[in-house]
């Protein structure tokens, strides 16, 4: 059985609840709402391959379980590299 494209794009827009085991991994990483870590960082800390780390952090950030949290420069590249975290409620004062 042949299926559409749209087909195909309406099965992948399910939401998907439960998260895999590669997202299951990267979350653990994150112990606390003050962790951050680089998409390299997660390679050492999680022991899974970048090729693993990116796809997951993507949909992560799409599903809004991770966000970025800042930017730095990779002291061996002098490249840039985003900073990911939990989301973290912003509480305003009450006045």
């Amino acid at each position: 059985m042949n299926s559409t494209q749209t087909q195909r794009d309406s099965y992948h827009s399910l939401p998907c609840k439960a998260l895999n085991n590669g997202q299951k991994a990267i979350m653990s990483a994150f112990t606390d709402a003050k962790t951050c870590y680089s998409r390299n960082q997660l390679e050492r800390v999680t022991g899974l391959r970048i090729n693993v780390i990116c796809p997951r952090v993507n949909e992560l950030i799409a599903a809004r379980h991770l966000v970025i949290r800042g930017v730095r420069k990779d002291p061996q590249t002098n490249k840039s590299q985003e900073l990911l975290g939990l989301p973290v409620a912003v509480q305003l004062e009450l006045i």
